[in-house]
């Protein structure tokens, strides 16, 4: 897991979404809907108001763009819904029809979720009775340009020439990194070992 050298718990709340695991050390993104997602390389398309009820884990399909993705948040007061998994790129005019649910709404704006807010003190699991419902959840932010974090690598073998290079988070492993490829979220600082560097979070709100 990812966590930050000090291991400094500064309390920000923020709002889990309903139905999501959440891990600790997970790097947390704004979905736009009023919540903060474990990091997946998310969608999310601002929409209309519902036709029918969205679904979660269902593959939605937007006419015309042909783009595709799978529901991983829906908003409530801000209609919408955060999508991973993307095929295609989003507009920001068409129709979203739910593969599952036939639930339809129009775009009216796509953003890809890239920038990173802080790392998950908690963990919430399937089995709490809790994981249904929005609530608040502790995040650790930076509150300095230089808050070194400690991060493993999930993909790709760490060596000293990733020092001052970018590397990108997992989207499969959210409190990871990925160093078979030149990324932009995470500034490498130090090799610590071949799974293990020091970064800082590069994208940040």
């Amino acid at each position: 897991m990812a966590q930050f050298k000090n291991n400094r718990d500064n309390g920000a709340q923020q709002m889990s979404a309903p139905s999501v695991v959440y891990n600790v050390g997970d790097f947390l993104t704004p979905d736009g809907l009023g919540h903060f997602l474990p990091y997946v390389l998310s969608t999310t398309v601002l929409t209309g108001a519902y036709t029918g009820t969205f679904v979660l884990g269902e593959t939605v399909s937007q006419a015309t763009s042909g783009a595709t993705g799978v529901v991983v948040a829906i908003g409530g007061t801000v209609t919408g819904l955060a999508l991973k998994s993307v095929t295609g790129t989003f507009d920001a005019t068409h129709l979203l029809t739910g593969g599952t649910s036939g639930a339809t709404a129009t775009a009216t704006a796509a953003t890809i979720n890239k920038k990173i807010f802080g790392v998950s003190n908690q963990q919430v699991q399937s089995t709490e009775s809790s994981y249904t419902t929005s609530q608040p959840i502790n995040i650790s932010t930076p509150v300095k340009i230089l808050d070194y974090l400690t991060i493993p690598v999930s993909s790709g073998t760490a060596t000293q020439a990733l020092e001052g290079t970018y590397v990108d988070i997992d989207p499969a492993n959210s409190g990871s990194v990925i160093v078979s490829a030149a990324g932009t979220e995470i500034f490498v600082t130090k090799f610590i070992n071949a799974s293990l560097i020091e970064g800082v979070i590069a994208l940040t709100i």
